[in-house]
């Protein structure tokens, strides 16, 4: 198992931030290699919903079977998204500043079986970059949206 957290500021109100963050059209606009998504169970964005995620990395295409387990944004959004051999949970947190500024604070887990046990000891770093790519992606679709300079603040903390 690997836990770790990840905190970006976003220069936004928290509502902004929250509508963007939940809004699936805006996904390939944070997330460019994600090609499509199919809506497989329940109301898409609902809580106990489900859907496929169809990225495309080079020549590597890939399904991500993605799970809305809670749904109360501001305070609290996880999802769990399964693929070969991996089972990855993100639990999203949004923390209003002040009325331009929000911190979202993303929690990641990652449990591996297979040969994945392998890939995610040796390469734990891989995970953490992806994290923070999407994350940083995030920041410059907000900062687009608003027409603001990208914020200044990203962290990074272990937590197992």
């Amino acid at each position: 198992m690997m836990k770790y957290q990840h905190t970006v500021t976003l220069n936004a109100d928290i509502q902004t931030v929250c509508r963007l963050f939940s809004d699936h059209q805006s996904l390939t606009h944070w997330q460019p290699e994600l090609h499509e998504v199919t809506p497989l169970i329940g109301i898409p964005g609902e809580q106990g919903a489900t859907c496929f995620m169809e990225y495309q990395l080079g020549l590597c295409q890939f399904l991500v079977l993605k799970t809305i387990v809670d749904n109360h944004p501001p305070k609290k959004f996880v999802a769990t998204y399964q693929i070969y051999n991996i089972w990855n949970q993100k639990e999203s947190h949004f923390v209003h500043l002040d009325e331009h500024t929000t911190r979202w604070v993303l929690i990641s887990e990652f449990r591996f079986n297979g040969i994945m046990k392998i890939v995610g000891f040796f390469f734990p770093l891989l995970f953490r970059y992806t994290t923070t790519r999407y994350m940083k992606q995030f920041q410059q679709y907000i900062d687009q949206k608003n027409g603001a300079s990208a914020s200044a603040s990203m962290s990074s903390q272990n937590s197992k």
